[in-house]
């Protein structure tokens, strides 16, 4: 019985020696993640750097696009004028040849 008693008896040096070492610093080990080799991580930078020249090439090429789109939409509006010139003068022309036919039909009746 006194073996039974002795275990289960409450000894306080035990308890500040596990409590000591829970608190003592123990070295972490660090995460697997970061446990790549050199070239790993060179293939990592290079596809950043191919990414980030991609996108810039994507950029370059969007803005070439609406340059383009712009320039044709000033060409069209100068076209549109162009046509709508052409129109008025004709029309003004017309106008022009009526009149004179007018007055010569009002000479001839004269």
């Amino acid at each position: 019985m006194s073996e039974k008693t002795q275990q289960t008896e409450w000894k306080p040096e035990q308890n500040q020696q596990q409590a000591t070492q829970s608190q003592e610093w123990q070295p972490t080990q660090e995460p697997q993640q970061w446990d790549k080799s050199t070239d790993e991580i060179e293939k990592i930078v290079q596809n950043a750097k191919n990414t980030i020249a991609k996108d810039k090439q994507n950029k370059v090429k969007s803005m070439e696009k609406a340059k383009q789109k712009m320039q044709r939409k000033g060409i069209k509006a100068k076209l549109k004028e162009i046509k709508q010139d052409a129109k008025n003068r004709k029309s003004k022309s017309q106008a022009k040849i009526k009149d004179v036919k007018r007055e010569k039909e009002q000479d001839r009746g004269r």
